[in-house]
């Protein structure tokens, strides 16, 4: 009977899989979301606003040209990510611990200073991606919703 007892307080292997997933949720960052959301319903509507009017292709330009900016501007804010999962052995011996860690803060640092900048590329990534799915299967679409 004891036995029976120590085998239920003990956690299930699916409670202890678990456990990193409910980590992760409170990790979770509800407000960055939210911003992301609301970026994106406000750049997807302006996009899709602008279509009813002849400058359109130049609304189209500008939001490519953004695109292309904010993502370069974010890959070599950040150099090109080689500071990414760093250990201090993997540095130059000759380096001192103090230069070091140093080196891996500033890796750490640039990718959260330059997080506000995802809040951006994200909805314009998305706003050019349903563009180019209803650019080449739009019609496909439309027609297998026809009356």
């Amino acid at each position: 009977m004891k036995k029976r007892k120590k085998k239920a307080q003990q956690e299930s292997p699916m409670s202890q899989m678990t456990a990193p997933l409910r980590a992760s949720a409170k990790a979770f960052n509800w407000k960055l979301a939210l911003i992301v959301v609301l970026n994106t319903i406000i750049i997807f509507g302006f996009y899709r606003l602008m279509l009813n009017f002849y400058y359109f292709e130049i609304v189209m330009g500008v939001y490519l040209a953004l695109t292309a900016i904010f993502v370069f501007t974010y890959v070599i804010y950040n150099r090109g990510f080689t500071r990414r999962h760093i250990t201090p052995d993997m540095l130059p011996d000759e380096w001192t611990e103090e230069q070091k860690n140093a080196y891996i803060a500033d890796g750490v640092e640039r990718m959260q200073k330059s997080k506000w900048m995802l809040t951006v590329i994200f909805p314009l990534v998305l706003t050019f991606m349903f563009d180019c799915i209803e650019l080449f299967w739009g019609d496909l679409f439309s027609r297998l919703f026809q009356s």
